[in-house]
């Protein structure tokens, strides 16, 4: 049986469509749970758009053994298109400036842009592969839909290229 979808494909003399969604990342979370699209609608819809301008900005903490025993830091994925993805780092000292800290062509995924701000601030204390390591970082360690192990069910790379 062959799958059908509610929605056309674009062809390549179509022009683009801009469309504005700061809940996107939010939404796509809500696929797949009871009552909500399933997850087919990344896979096959949301996949094929291309984010040009984005900003996705967290904080976190971490507990060390030495005062001040907490450090809160935040940062953010930001691309501008055509622009690299990056990753930044928020400094609180000049009045809550971010900095880029590493870019690279693909999007990162929450937790590799977390580790490439704890390496920033020196906080990536851990030895690799040891189980504070683990511990810290967790069994599941990106979204759903960040999971690589499912990239072929993707339409399109689009939404991180």
């Amino acid at each position: 049986a062959t799958k059908q979808t509610t929605w056309d494909r674009p062809v390549a003399d179509e022009p683009s469509i801009i469309l504005m969604n700061l809940e996107l990342e939010t939404l796509r979370g809500d696929l797949g749970l009871v009552a909500f699209p399933p997850k087919d609608v990344h896979w096959e819809f949301l996949s094929t758009f291309k984010p040009v301008y984005f900003i996705r900005q967290r904080d976190y903490s971490k507990t060390i053994t030495e005062s001040p025993f907490l450090i809160n830091y935040s940062g953010a994925i930001y691309r501008e298109y055509p622009g690299d993805w990056q990753v930044l780092l928020e400094n609180k000292e000049l009045t809550k400036k971010f900095t880029s800290v590493q870019s690279r062509p693909d999007r990162y995924t929450l937790n590799q842009a977390k580790e490439v701000m704890m390496e920033e601030m020196g906080l990536k204390t851990e030895e690799e592969g040891s189980a504070a390591e683990f511990f810290r970082r967790g069994y599941k360690t990106c979204t759903w839909w960040e999971d690589p192990k499912d990239y072929d069910r993707e339409v399109s790379d689009n939404w991180r290229k």
